[in-house]
């Protein structure tokens, strides 16, 4: 798999039947990340950045020999801009016990999207898991595509507001530079620009219930 596998997809983000002997999900998940894990980053780094990094992922991973930047892009970094701490977590990380990653939600979105059903000889038809009751599955479709956008990119206004009083009148800066402590990939990028000249860095767009 490349940089994430099967031990991401949990909680939200939980994939039936992942670990039975005798499906083909796991196979079927590592399709999906091969495949969408690199279309991703070429989007969000544009061919020759991606062709670079890509260069140094060895079976699927970035060793620590890795050049820095490739290593604080993968893993986070902490830096200052324009006098504020921020820190980018990084592609992966672990939260606690659990592992995390801008990736998950992207993959998990594709694949449930995807594979909700399958046509047959007599038309489409919903896929059943094991010891599991059928659902609506566009909520879950939506929400993991949103969560992926806010890891991504961010809400419109991430940064936080600056506000302040003119002559008792409150004011509120949302073009100011007050910067939250964790921003998205989006930002890292743009931030560091002489470590990442000309990153693509392609926006997406949020969706709502009907999946528009």
């Amino acid at each position: 798999m490349y940089l994430i596998d099967q031990t991401y997809f949990t909680k939200q983000y939980n994939i039936p039947n992942l670990n039975e002997m005798d499906s083909d999900v796991f196979s079927n998940l590592e399709q999906y990340i091969d495949k969408d894990v690199r279309s991703l980053l070429r989007n969000v780094l544009g061919y020759t950045l991606f062709k670079d990094f890509d260069s140094y992922v060895v079976d699927g991973i970035l060793p620590n020999t890795a050049p820095q930047k490739w290593l604080d892009f993968v893993n986070g970094k902490e830096y200052e801009i324009n006098g504020e701490t921020v820190k980018w977590k990084g592609i992966m990380y672990e939260e606690g016990l659990s592992k995390t990653s801008v990736l998950v939600p992207y993959i998990y979105h594709n694949w449930l999207r995807d594979n909700i059903s399958q046509v047959t000889g007599v038309g489409e038809k919903v896929i059943s898991a094991q010891n599991a009751v059928n659902a609506n599955s566009n909520q879950r479709i939506v929400a993991a595509w949103n969560d992926f956008i806010s890891m991504y990119q961010g809400d419109l206004c991430y940064k936080s507001p600056d506000t302040y009083f003119i002559r008792g009148v409150r004011f509120t800066d949302w073009l100011g530079e007050n910067y939250n402590e964790d921003i998205p990939l989006i930002d890292f990028l743009g931030d560091n620009e002489a470590d990442y000249p000309d990153a693509l860095r392609v926006l997406y767009r949020k969706q709502n219930q009907l999946g528009i």
